[in-house]
């Protein structure tokens, strides 16, 4: 069975169970369905690697006092307008190695995932950059920082702050996260990677019965606008099997750069996903 079968397979058992769903075979008697849901959990175990937390030391080696640093690439983030508070409450620190500040990226539990550096030079490159010695990275000079990077598409930020139960908003980027708690928004998450995955929407999905997709469309710049419509699409689609979905609109400059306000009116004028699609299709501003 390839990999997509066994993925729709599991989607098909995942919803069949959470809507109450006794059976549906098409063309499978039970037991070839059941086989197949068992093959495709044991291949997806055998290609997702086990997550193995970082020691914590690894983090309180990079603390920050945000408060009376003003090291350049400390200085980055509080005069991009982070509040000292805000960067302390999200662990976010600085990883000397690389001259970067870093996102701490943690599970539901609190335990230490790992570390992302933000660029802050521009002669630094990436943009953002995963921490951690890769295969490659050992052959070529060996152990650096001592532990593995992680898979940016099996975590969310900020999923260790979230009540249970309450909406959650879902943005594009961990700065942003950041930025909304600043602003007084709670329960906001970001993928930790550029687009979303199914086991990021497991994830949320598990906490809540109500998201709201506040990611990045500005129509100022033609030449993403197009390729952010249509991640947001994509999002909408693997959210809605799950949970209901309201989708802001379209707005210029993200939630670091824009004013409080003007955040409170696309939370609050929001669509359901399934107005916001149609329009989307119809061609009309959204």
């Amino acid at each position: 069975i390839g990999m997509t079968t066994l993925l729709l397979a599991l989607a098909l058992h995942f919803v069949l169970t959470h809507e109450g769903v006794t059976a549906l075979v098409v063309s499978h008697d039970e037991v070839e369905v059941e086989r197949m849901f068992e093959q495709a959990n044991q291949s997806l175990e055998v290609q997702a690697p086990q997550f193995m937390p970082v020691d914590e030391m690894e983090y309180e080696g990079r603390i920050v006092d945000w408060e009376e640093d003003r090291g350049q690439g400390r200085a980055y983030m509080i005069e991009r307008g982070f509040d000292p508070l805000f960067l302390n409450m999200f662990d976010v620190c600085y990883d000397p190695l690389t001259d970067r500040p870093c996102i701490t990226v943690r599970e539901r539990d609190g335990s230490l995932v790992g570390f992302k550096g933000r660029a802050w030079r521009d002669d630094q490159w990436p943009k953002y950059l995963v921490l951690g010695d890769t295969d490659k990275s050992l052959a070529e000079r060996g152990e650096v920082f001592g532990f593995r990077p992680y898979d940016a598409s099996r975590h969310v930020f900020g999923i260790n702050h979230i009540d249970e139960g309450g909406s959650i908003i879902v943005c594009e980027g961990e700065l942003n996260a950041i930025a909304m708690y600043q602003k007084g928004f709670t329960n906001v998450v970001a993928p930790s990677g550029s687009t979303i995955s199914l086991k990021q929407v497991e994830d949320i999905c598990a906490l809540t019965d109500r998201v709201t997709l506040l990611m990045d469309t500005d129509p100022s710049t033609p030449e993403s606008y197009a390729t952010a419509k249509s991640k947001l699409i994509k999002a909408i689609d693997a959210f809605e099997p799950f949970v209901d979905v309201c989708v802001c609109g379209d707005h210029v400059g993200d939630p670091a750069e824009m004013g409080l306000e003007n955040l409170k009116s696309l939370i609050f004028l929001a669509k359901s996903s399934t107005s916001y699609k149609v329009l989307h299709r119809l061609g009309e501003s959204v």
